[in-house]
């Protein structure tokens, strides 16, 4: 059976440990699908957007099932549309089915209780067949991690490799990560990227032509989802309001001179954190390059003219 997993910070070892290894289909990009375009407005999620051109174009045909996870930014509203377009009779023969996980970013007697109860729900609805390979992630990414804080690894690089490790996981091994190292670098202002998730590494690409990428956000959150999902302090959604602390601790660990931030132009839940964010920059002796609104895939044209606002 094979399983695909929608959501930023994905506790992927959360359900590796009920068995069950996915595959992520969170930020690849597509083209319109015609089917599905005329129910998709203009200001949907555009990861949640393109999950749902990918499954009415039939892409996403090789998954038995992908699983939803509702504490993600438009990951409810794609279970809910991806379930109205099977009503309809829209999504093509073969269509894997949609599952919406709830499990909880808390921790607690009563939360427990829940995310166990949620968890055997869904086990329910997969009706597994065969045992699933557990995927080991953990070890890869945090490799990926300190790689970057320690300037050995582009964070160009670096989000390639953990997009790579989450869609191949059972493929993924360190020594692929050790094969990307480069001698440490020196130049230029150790940066960090902030604010909402994006699909590729252009930003990531941009900033090191001016300095050292040492900190993504993106990557904090799954790196912290993989160790302890309830505790995890950069998810957007997280029920403490831990994320301007975790994020300060972050930046000073790493070291960081300037925080770049950015969201996608119909952003309705990183805007709000941001004063809390650029407060903690601040006062861990941070700059801050506010670039305001960046498509998630952003390409040359795109920035083009943030060059030398990027710039120290």
């Amino acid at each position: 059976m094979q399983l695909g997993a929608f959501g930023h910070g994905f506790p992927y070892s959360v359900f590796s440990a009920n068995g069950l290894s996915l595959r992520d289909v969170t930020l690849a990009p597509t083209e319109p699908c015609a089917k599905v375009a005329p129910y998709i407005e203009p200001f949907m999620d555009p990861f949640a957007a393109s999950f749902l051109m990918r499954l009415g174009a039939g892409s996403l045909n090789e998954f038995d099932a992908i699983i939803l996870l509702r504490e993600s930014p438009g990951a409810v509203h794609a279970f809910h549309y991806g379930r109205e377009l099977v009503r309809k009779g829209v999504l093509p023969a073969g269509a894997p089915k949609l599952i919406l996980s709830n499990h909880l970013p808390a921790s607690g007697k009563a939360e427990d209780r829940f995310n166990e109860a949620d968890m055997s729900r869904l086990l329910g609805e997969l009706v597994l067949t065969e045992k699933m390979p557990k995927s080991a992630l953990l070890e890869p990414l945090e490799r990926i991690q300190r790689a970057q804080v320690l300037g050995i690894l582009s964070g160009a690089v670096a989000f390639d490799l953990r997009r790579e490790c989450l869609e191949s996981p059972q493929e993924f091994s360190v020594k692929r990560v050790e094969s990307c190292l480069r001698p440490v670098a020196k130049i230029g202002p150790r940066y960090a990227l902030m604010g909402g998730p994006l699909g590729n590494s252009a930003l990531h690409g941009l900033i090191e032509t001016v300095g050292v990428l040492a900190l993504d956000q993106q990557a904090l959150d799954l790196n912290a989802a993989q160790r302890d999902f309830a505790d995890n302090p950069f998810a957007a959604r997280q029920s403490k309001s831990s994320i301007a602390r975790a994020i300060k601790a972050a930046l000073l660990e790493a070291r960081i001179d300037q925080m770049v931030w950015q969201v996608e132009p119909h952003d309705d839940l990183w805007g709000w954190l941001a004063p809390s964010i650029f407060a903690a920059a601040k006062s861990a002796n941070c700059s801050v390059i506010d670039l305001g609104f960046l498509p998630r895939w952003p390409k040359e044209s795109d920035l083009s003219l943030l060059k030398k606002e990027v710039a120290p």
